[in-house]
């Protein structure tokens, strides 16, 4: 019996580490790059990247801005690398990034750990009248499409919206709404006023007639009851321990 309590529990560890296995993809070719800028393009299931540095791969792999990496060789911001790789099947943006850090490991010997520093940057914070957008009707699909000062969400948690704002303007936001339920909304502001306004952090300012016309943050405010605050917020970095020159094929 006791033979048989081992032989089990033997079984559901290696199905649990065949589970949590790091997902990779099928084929993957390195090359040297001639180029002298970068360029990036996702399919379902395809990864392409060409005139990469590693510096800028792992900004993609791990889905961080360049001053979140920090360390590693000198070389890692120099040579450039294009890259063709394919997953076994349909694979989305996020999973397609999963295996690019198992491929940087396992070619480019990457090896990292994570810390948390504290930077200037911006809490997203729920405004005096309270959070105008509307509960997700369907929780369960959400979208996110974005262009040209207009952001489209459903079923979107306002941890996802702090990221995106992050991106948008450049500089770390954090959610800070104390929000748990996912949102549909509808955003609209003027393009060429992504970066933060200083009225942001005020109680608000003058609301110009047309939404299109509303700097990004004063936007925030009028149409979906939420603010940035200026404060400093703790970043994730990436520490690069160690990477080695792949061998090219």
């Amino acid at each position: 019996m006791q033979h048989r309590w081992i032989a089990a529990i033997a079984l559901m560890a290696a199905g649990g580490m065949a589970q949590t296995a790091a997902p990779v993809f099928e084929v993957a070719s390195i090359k040297a790059s001639s180029s002298d800028g970068s360029r990036d393009k996702t399919t379902p299931g395809t990864l392409l990247e060409n005139g990469e540095t590693l510096r800028q791969l792992v900004t993609v792999a791990f889905e961080v801005k360049d001053f979140q990496v920090t360390g590693g060789p000198a070389w890692m911001d120099a040579d450039r690398y294009d890259i063709v790789a394919k997953a076994s099947g349909p694979a989305n943006d996020q999973q397609l990034f999963r295996m690019l850090q198992s491929l940087l490991e396992d070619r480019f010997h990457l090896r990292t750990h994570r810390e948390s520093k504290m930077f200037p940057g911006h809490a997203l914070v729920v405004a005096r009248n309270g959070i105008k957008a509307q509960p997700a009707a369907d929780p369960q699909h959400p979208s996110r499409n974005s262009h040209d000062g207009s952001l489209t969400a459903k079923a979107v948690s306002m941890a996802q919206l702090a990221q995106w704002l992050g991106r948008r303007t450049g500089e770390p936001v954090v959610d800070n709404t104390g929000l748990s339920k996912v949102y549909d909304f509808t955003l609209t502001w003027d393009p060429a006023s992504d970066r933060f306004d200083p009225l942001a952090s005020g109680a608000g300012g003058a609301v110009a007639a047309d939404p299109k016309h509303l700097p990004l943050t004063l936007a925030l405010e009028d149409q979906l009851g939420l603010r940035l605050v200026a404060r400093k917020v703790p970043v994730e970095m990436i520490v690069i321990d160690g990477a080695e020159k792949p061998d090219l094929n």
